[in-house]
């Protein structure tokens, strides 16, 4: 057996959880809510999977133009095979050259 004034704050307790619900009820909120678009359907109606498409579309298009070219720089081993190379052109013109 329970005091009464247990029952009562119990009861009270009861009344505080379910008092969102009943205030929602009171003020037809439910269907509200139920009337507002979900996110998906807001972007469904925004088309934008098209315009991400287009824009995935667009960027691969463009990737080529947006890239930087490639630099290859000299390493030192290219450096001496280039010296090499021009001293031997230069001693080839020398040794072909007569009036030098």
């Amino acid at each position: 057996m329970r005091s009464p004034t247990w029952k009562t704050i119990q009861k009270a307790t009861q009344e505080i959880k379910q008092l969102p619900t009943t205030l929602m009820r009171e003020a037809n909120l439910e269907d509200a809510i139920k009337d507002i678009p979900s996110p998906q359907d807001i972007l469904k109606d925004a088309k934008m999977d098209e315009v991400t498409n287009t824009l995935k579309q667009t960027n691969q298009d463009i990737a080529e133009w947006l890239t930087p070219p490639q630099i290859i720089l000299p390493t030192p081993a290219d450096e001496e095979e280039n010296k090499l190379d021009t001293k031997a052109n230069n001693s080839t013109k020398d040794n072909s050259n007569p009036a030098s």
